[in-house]
C-alpha cells in the first residue's frame, strides 16, 4: 500500500502537470492523470526529492463491500489489544 504525504507546493506541480496532460489527452478516451506520474516527472527533472518510508504493519483495504466485516474485526481487535485507539 502506498500513502502520500506532501508539502502545500504539491498543488502548483499538479496545476501545472494536470494542465499539460489535458493538452495530450483531453480527447483520449479512458486517459487517467496518475499522482505516482507527476511524483515520477518531479523527482526525474530533479524538482523534488521523496522519501520512502517502510512500515510493517499488516495492511487492510475496503474495495469491495464483501471485504468492509474482515476490516471491522480486525481493527477492533487491534482495539482489544491496545495497538489502535478505542473512539
Amino acid at each position: 500500500m502506498n500513502m502520500w504525504g506532501f508539502t502545500t507546493d504539491i498543488f502548483e506541480y499538479l496545476e501545472r502537470e494536470f494542465n499539460l496532460f489535458l493538452k495530450e489527452s483531453i480527447n483520449k478516451e479512458k486517459s487517467e492523470f496518475y499522482l505516482p506520474s507527476v511524483v515520477d516527472t518531479l523527482i526525474k527533472s530533479g524538482e523534488k526529492k521523496a522519501k520512502v518510508l517502510v512500515a510493517e504493519e499488516k495492511w487492510y483495504g475496503v474495495t469491495y463491500k464483501e471485504e468492509k466485516d474482515a476490516v471491522v474485526n480486525a481493527i477492533s481487535q487491534m482495539e482489544q489489544n491496545g495497538l489502535y485507539p478505542n473512539m
